[in-house]
């Protein structure tokens, strides 16, 4: 965030007035991303004055079961997941290749639901499903697929954007 922000102007000339650099559009961006790296230390020496250094090194392993090797992953991080991964889809994927109206409405739906169901396996189901889905619209758009279907029909995208949303609420446990 703040290499970004370095790239705006922090001040300039419009029409022979100078602005200085406190109304500068990189100072907010700016900000938010200063703190957000204090905040990250902070919460980085935390964890080593309540855990110890050693326990905090070996927590990426203490995620999966040492027997079976399977994820033992807890309901709040299973949604942290899932709503990072909806955002990343949906922010720079589904926005601008999707209708803004069809997109927002699947997004919502399964964000809902990820905060209303307690049930781990129908979680874990869903952001599969979902991730899957999402994948399947990342190859789609990644091939020429995407421009010959769009040649041969206008909105082939979002029809199937609405049969992926159809197929997924039709496959919902109840």
């Amino acid at each position: 965030m703040c290499t970004e922000a370095f790239k705006m102007p922090m001040k300039d000339s419009w029409e022979g007035v100078q602005n200085v650099w406190y109304v500068s559009p990189a100072l907010f961006p700016l900000a938010i991303g200063i703190v957000l790296m204090l905040l990250r230390l902070y919460l980085f020496v935390l964890a080593f004055k309540a855990v110890g250094p050693r326990r905090v090194i070996s927590g990426v392993g203490m995620i999966f079961d040492r027997d079976r090797r399977a994820l033992r992953i807890s309901a709040p991080v299973m949604r942290f997941f899932t709503i990072v991964t909806l955002f990343l889809f949906f922010v720079y994927m589904n926005i601008s290749r999707i209708d803004f109206f069809l997109s927002s409405l699947l997004f919502l739906i399964v964000f809902i639901i990820m905060f209303y169901l307690d049930d781990m396996i129908i979680l874990k189901r869903l952001f599969l499903f979902y991730l899957t889905g999402s994948l399947v619209f990342l190859i789609y758009f990644a091939t020429p697929l995407d421009s010959t279907a769009t040649a041969h029909c206008r909105y082939s995208t979002d029809m199937l954007a609405l049969w992926s949303s159809l197929a997924r609420s039709a496959s919902m446990p109840e």
